[in-house]
């Protein structure tokens, strides 16, 4: 789950089930589903046309399928993980209906780190399609040049942090930090995003820019 601190309230809850099936040695093919609950709003409930579900909260989904390959460096102490990933939502949301992102990931393993912690960066870019039409404008007289959705790479996040597994279980936990920014490319015009009406100097489709800190949970069942 998330938490908003301006104001102090419930964010979403947000619960992944999925999958990894190993090709090879390093290399994975995943699938799997998202439920994420969101407090109700009427403004949500106008935008996608959604009612509440039986406790009062609104349901948003993804199903997603991922490709993944490892390699290491160093006698094995740095590992680089790649892994690009498919994704469609519904409702459909303003942005997207589908998104494909990819990420490269590097773990650092250090001995003797308490907790055999293994610290982390991860780059991520997401590419965005097929979201509801914006309009387009011209700058100087205001008039509608283009309705399109705003298709494209458009968003990246930073995030860092160290996994922990203590003891021989297979329980592992991990506090992180992540930062992400959304932008325009310039390269396709016609597909932006933070879109000015220069006759109202309103905006639509705006960044959404943010910072997080969190902590993850995971438990790994043994394969037989």
């Amino acid at each position: 789950f998330s938490m908003n601190t301006q104001p102090y309230r419930l964010g979403f809850i947000q619960n992944d089930f999925g999958f990894d099936y190993r090709i090879k040695r390093r290399m994975y093919v995943g699938a799997g589903y998202v439920w994420s609950l969101f407090p109700d709003s009427q403004s949500l409930r106008n935008r996608y046309g959604l009612d509440p579900n039986v406790i009062g909260m609104l349901d948003f989904n993804r199903i997603y399928v991922d490709f993944s390959y490892k390699h290491n460096f160093f006698s094995k102490r740095v590992q680089l993980k790649h892994k690009a990933s498919f994704q469609y939502f519904w409702p459909q949301l303003r942005k997207y209906r589908y998104r494909i992102t990819y990420y490269f990931k590097f773990y650092f393993r250090i001995k003797h780190f308490p907790w055999r912690g293994v610290p982390f960066i991860e780059n991520r870019f997401y590419i965005y399609l097929d979201g509801i039409p914006a309009n387009y404008y011209d700058v100087v007289t205001g008039d509608i040049v283009a309705t399109a959705p705003p298709n494209g790479l458009h968003r990246y996040r930073l995030k860092t942090g160290v996994r922990f597994r203590p003891g021989k279980a297979r329980f592992y936990f991990t506090p992180y930090f992540f930062f992400q920014r959304e932008f325009n490319t310039g390269l396709f015009p016609g597909n932006d995003l933070n879109i000015q009406n220069p006759t109202s100097g309103k905006y639509s489709y705006r960044f959404n820019n943010y910072y997080v800190v969190g902590i993850n949970a995971t438990y790994r069942f043994k394969q037989k």
